[in-house]
């Protein structure tokens, strides 16, 4: 497995599925999906960065080959817990991004350093609470009634995937990849993070890094408002997918990042 960067490894850690990349001895360099997504959405990143850093792609609980749990923080905590006993940096996307800063804040002695991207860190007032609400309670009815091919259709109609769509290569593997996933899970972690049940999160340390696609307005304008100038970064050519519409880009920020604690 460690010879070559394609080689990967496959294992369940804990209750989590896992894909590694790259020698046990490097330091470790986790990696969460967003929603819909799953641990082979990072394979590009990971196998660029496979040769300084052990990376650890994880399903998050209720997608790909991870079952549901009641407590999807718990469960990926453990699964840290049990990869290495030494601070873990950590990547994550969009969801798994949220879930991330959730973590560190709950339990910030267990990271070194934490990328993230498009990820939102909460909603500030009643109105916008009021608003997102509304939305989710249309994704919560699409999930439990409509099939995962109604579903897909409708989310990544969102203008959010406006540059992703674009990409018709790689737009159609996504949708392929998201097909195999269960509405029934899907639903499960889409109401245990619904973004208006979640405490913004306001104070971020040094070693948090956040970036953001070129074509991502929504998350720029977000982010800019939000973010020191020094932990920011926009990706080119990319959306609010930022990891699959530019992986080499991202891989070599987050490098950047790891290796000189700025970006």
């Amino acid at each position: 497995m460690h010879e070559k960067l394609l080689h990967h490894k496959e294992q369940r850690v804990s209750l989590l599925s896992t894909r590694t990349y790259g020698n046990i001895t490097n330091p470790p360099l986790l990696f969460l999906h967003g929603f819909l997504g799953c641990k082979e959405d990072f394979e590009p990143l990971a196998q660029k960065l496979s040769e300084n850093y052990y990376c650890i792609c994880i399903d998050i609980p209720g997608h790909g080959d991870s079952p549901w749990t009641e407590d999807p923080l718990q469960a990926i905590r453990k699964t840290l817990l049990s990869i290495s006993s030494q601070k873990i940096a950590a990547v994550g996307y969009s969801l798994g991004g949220r879930i991330l800063l959730q973590l560190q804040e709950k339990s910030p002695e267990l990271f070194s350093c934490v990328c993230i991207f498009s990820s939102h860190m909460g909603v500030d007032t009643p109105s916008e609470r009021f608003l997102r609400r509304e939305k989710e309670q249309q994704w919560i009815y699409l999930l439990k009634t409509a099939t995962i091919e109604q579903f897909l259709e409708q989310w990544y109609n969102q203008p959010l995937f406006n540059s992703l769509r674009n990409k018709k290569e790689l737009f159609t593997k996504t949708i392929e990849k998201r097909k195999h996933q269960d509405t029934k899970s899907l639903l499960r972690i889409y109401e245990k993070f619904r973004l208006s049940e979640m405490e913004p999160i306001t104070a971020f340390s040094k070693d948090t890094f956040f970036f953001y696609g070129q074509y991502d307005t929504a998350y720029k304008d977000l982010y800019l408002k939000k973010i020191q100038p020094t932990n920011l970064e926009e990706i080119s050519e990319s959306g609010h997918a930022v990891h699959l519409e530019n992986p080499l880009e991202c891989a070599r920020k987050i490098k950047q990042a790891l290796t000189s604690g700025k970006i």
